[in-house]
């Protein structure tokens, strides 16, 4: 388990694919939050724990599993994440046999 130092912090989670700003934030501010191993990605009702591996040679980009849970049913899938300008982040998730879905972040103020 790895994280490049450069992503490690929280993330707040602007736009997706699939869902809208009011849904993505719908129970709390929908956010990725990276820690020296994995961290946490929560939006809509959905509360993941998240295990990352570092790819690529530059150390702006992750690669992750994630297990958690979608209003108290079990979900998990896998995901990508990379810098593509300073504080701003884009990535992907996919649920495992269910949909994907595209995602920009920007990181939180103090983070």
């Amino acid at each position: 388990m790895s994280t490049p130092p450069a992503l490690l912090g929280r993330w707040h989670i602007e736009s997706m694919d699939l869902w809208d700003a009011d849904a993505i934030n719908l129970v709390r501010q929908g956010h990725i939050t990276f820690d020296e191993g994995g961290g946490e990605m929560a939006f809509i009702c959905m509360n993941l724990g998240i295990d990352c591996r570092t790819t690529g040679t530059k150390g702006t980009a992750v690669a992750f599993t994630f297990m958690g849970d979608d209003e108290g049913d079990e979900v998990s899938g896998s995901g990508t994440a990379r810098i593509t300008a300073p504080g701003r982040i884009t990535g992907k998730i996919r649920f495992h046999r269910g949909d994907e879905s595209g995602f920009v972040a920007r990181r939180a103020e103090g983070a």
